[in-house]
Formats: structure tokens, sequence, C-alpha cells
């Protein structure tokens, strides 16, 4: 889901032609913006599989991603596109219904992953050590209120 807020409108024509505004219902979701996906949640743990002459691990950043093999993007996406609320308005657009929704995002499982990389040919070649994560979103709350609004 890429959008944050979603509007419905709802329209109707009358019998003479004019187009009449009957409400709206307001959709919003949890996005990559409410819920960002953190590079810097990995966990990392650097080794030397071979080193030739004095170096330090200060001379290289833990989380350089320009360094090939890439490191693949950290996705979270199963934690996007949730319904966090819906409100429906009528054709004064006064709420006359909403709905709140509320997930517990678990974390099923940390997948390990590994990526090899030089940092001077012939020299240095590090191991490192990350992991993806895996989960499920699940509905654990839904409060709906409906409102009189005669």
């Amino acid at each position: 889901m890429g959008y944050g807020k979603v509007i419905e409108k709802v329209y109707s024509t009358e019998s003479s032609g004019r187009i009449v505004y009957n409400g709206s219902t307001v959709y919003q979701y949890r996005t990559e913006h409410t819920d960002p996906t953190d590079a810097s949640t990995y966990s990392v743990s650097l080794k030397y599989i071979f080193k030739a002459g004095a170096f330090t691990l200060a001379n290289i950043s833990l989380k350089n991603d320009y360094v090939f093999p890439y490191f693949p993007g950290r996705n979270l996406d199963w934690r996007h596109g949730q319904l966090l609320t819906k409100t429906v308005k009528n054709e004064t657009d006064q709420v006359v219904y909403d709905e709140v929704n509320e997930y517990s995002n678990v974390v099923l499982n940390e997948i390990p992953a590994a990526k090899v990389f030089v940092n001077r040919a012939d020299k240095d070649y590090f191991f490192l050590n990350y992991s993806f994560v895996m989960g499920w979103p699940k509905l654990i709350s839904q409060k709906k209120n409906t409102y009189d609004r005669r």
C-alpha cells in the first residue's frame, strides 16, 4: 500500500441532471512513512576472512551499502498497508461512523544472511553477518462507533 490516506467521495445524479454530494469515506493506512524501514536495525558482526598487512576495522564503515555485493533492502512491507482508521461522513461532512484498528506486528523469526566483500584487492576480505526480519501482522482490536446525525 503506497497511499497513507484514501478519500472515497460518493455522488449521485438527480433526475434533473444535477450532481449531488452524498458524503465520503476516509481510509488511513500504515505506510513506509508512518512505520519506516530502518536500515540501522541490521544486526551486524564483521569478521576478517583474510588480512594482509596492518589494517584496522576503524578504516571501514560497517553499514556501507555501496560495497559489492550490495545489501538487499531491509523489507518490512508485511507491516505496511494495514487499515488504521475508516471514517464515514454524511453529505454535510459530519462523521456518522468510524472504525479504529490496532495491530500487533509480531516478529516471527530472523533469517541469518551473510555478505562477503573485498576492501583492498588481495589484501582484505571481510565476512559480514546480518539478518532479515520475518513477521506477521495480526488485528488485535477493532473499535467501531456509529453516530446519530439527524
